[in-house]
């Protein structure tokens, strides 16, 4: 059941990149969004928080004193995961398949992950927003493709 206001978003087949879990070895489908700042993993799954705000959070962040101050705010606001988890800035994303950390790249800290403005997103996961409709992913590919 998707969860309200809830839109469905069709990632065409030359989006789609391939990337192996290290822990269950799966090769899972990945679309990378670009200009996705600030964006937060869910605690529990494979879905996401996408702050869309006109605010400039990727200079807000470059100042120490404000930094905890907006993380916390977006962190306050965020919904509830439809799966039951939360949606923070300590939290990587996690493999639809076996939920342990996904790495695309080198892990990185808190604090450069606040100004990274790619985030991923798996087939099947939600992007909640802050205003606007929540969008579900799905990908034109074939699931055993790869």
């Amino acid at each position: 059941m998707q969860p309200l206001n809830t839109i469905e978003h069709i990632v065409p087949k030359e989006e789609v990149q391939y990337s192996k879990c290290a822990s269950c070895q799966y090769s899972i489908p990945i679309y990378i969004m670009k200009d996705a700042v600030p964006h937060l993993y869910c605690t529990s799954c494979s879905n996401v928080y996408h702050e869309r705000h006109e605010i400039d959070y990727k200079n807000q962040f470059r100042f120490t004193p404000f930094r905890l101050k907006v993380m916390r705010y977006i962190e306050g606001h965020a919904p509830p995961c439809e799966c039951g988890g939360m949606f923070l800035f300590n939290t990587p994303p996690r493999c639809p398949r076996c939920h342990d950390i996904f790495a695309v790249s080198t892990e990185m800290n808190t604090r450069k992950r606040l100004t990274v403005d790619e985030m991923i997103l798996f087939n099947g996961s939600t992007e909640f927003v802050d205003h606007g409709q929540n969008r579900r992913y799905e990908f034109a590919i074939n699931p055993h493709a790869q």
